[in-house]
C-alpha cells in the first residue's frame, strides 16, 4: 500500500463519527428548545388565570362596597389593562340578590375564562361566593 492512500481508509470513518456527533448536538438542541417552549406556555397559561381571577376579586370588592351596584337585569362591563394584558370583567344581575361574573384574561397566546356567582345576604349585606369554575373557550 501506497504510503497516500493509508488515509483515505480513515476519511469515511472521521466523516461518519462527525455526522453522529452533529446530529446528536442538533437533537439536544431541539429538545431543550422544545421544553423551553412548553415551559413558556405552561407560564402564559398560569398568568391568564391568575388574572381572569383578579377579574373576580375586583368584582367582587365592587359588588362588597355597594350592594346595589346593579339593578336587576342589568349588566355592566370593564376591563383591565395590566403590563399589557388585558382582563375583560363582566358583571350581571339576574336575580334580586345574586350576581353572576365573568372574567376572560389573555396573557401573550394563552386566554383563560372563569365564571363565578356571588349571593348577597339581604338581612346581612354579607356577600358570599356561590359558585366558581373555570369554562373553556372555543377558539
Amino acid at each position: 500500500m501506497k504510503k497516500n492512500q493509508k488515509g483515505q481508509a480513515v476519511l469515511p470513518l472521521v466523516l461518519f463519527i462527525g455526522a453522529i456527533i452533529f446530529e446528536i448536538v442538533l437533537t439536544g438542541t431541539f429538545i431543550n428548545s422544545l421544553l423551553s417552549d412548553l415551559g413558556k406556555g405552561q407560564r402564559l397559561g398560569l398568568r391568564a388565570f391568575s388574572l381572569a381571577q383578579s377579574g373576580i376579586k375586583d368584582a367582587f370588592i365592587k359588588v362588597s362596597r355597594n350592594k346595589e351596584y346593579l339593578t336587576i337585569g342589568q349588566f355592566r362591563n370593564y376591563q383591565i389593562n395590566t403590563d399589557g394584558e388585558v382582563v375583560t370583567v363582566e358583571i350581571s344581575r339576574l336575580y334580586e340578590h345574586s350576581y353572576f361574573i365573568t372574567s376572560t384574561a389573555v396573557a401573550g397566546n394563552r386566554k383563560s375564562r372563569l365564571v363565578a356567582e356571588i349571593y348577597v345576604d339581604p338581612k346581612t349585606g354579607l356577600v358570599s361566593l356561590a359558585s366558581f369554575k373555570e369554562v373553556s373557550l372555543s377558539n
